[in-house]
């Protein structure tokens, strides 16, 4: 077992202080034979539950950076006339249009899984010191928000079109 967690303790990065608190209290557990045991056991489990949506939770920030870095190149450079230009274009709408669907599966996996994690530990699942639940619905907000300037300025564009002679 004190193997196990000191391979997910390597690979959740946890602080040397957090280690130090937990194995405390398993030394400090009143009958350390069975209590030990139990504390270490539900500590391997919680650390085992966390790993699969913390490398879900990295992907969903890469992702997210990435599209950001999309948008931002769309809007900057997709003013260009040049057929060059049209191409690379269409390989970036590509590429966001993947990464937005993918994007949007590890929503729903990660609301799963956390909202698992959280009912089942009693605990809040934390990803860079934030409760990630929370940051994933602001995000879907923050989107929808977007999604809904971008509609408008589309509607406004095309009634523009349309009064021009």
């Amino acid at each position: 077992l004190y193997a196990s967690l000191q391979k997910l303790w390597s690979g959740l990065r946890t602080p040397a202080a957090v280690q130090v608190e937990i194995l405390e209290s398993l030394v400090n557990a009143a009958d350390p034979s069975a209590n030990m045991v139990t504390l270490f056991q539900h500590y391997n489990e919680q650390l085992s539950a966390q790993l699969p949506l913390i490398q879900m939770s990295t992907r969903r920030e890469y992702l997210k950076f990435r599209i950001k870095t999309l948008r931002r190149f769309a809007s900057e450079g997709g003013s260009s006339p040049n057929k060059q230009s049209d191409v690379k274009m269409e390989e970036l709408e590509e590429e966001f249009q993947k990464h937005m669907a993918e994007f949007g599966t590890l929503d729903q996996r990660l609301e799963q899984g956390i909202s698992g994690y959280n009912e089942r530990f009693g605990l809040r699942f934390l990803f860079d010191g934030k409760d990630y639940l929370e940051v994933i619905h602001q995000d879907i907000a923050a989107e929808q928000a977007l999604s809904d300037i971008d509609e408008k300025l589309k509607k406004l564009e095309a009634h523009e079109e349309n009064q021009e002679p």
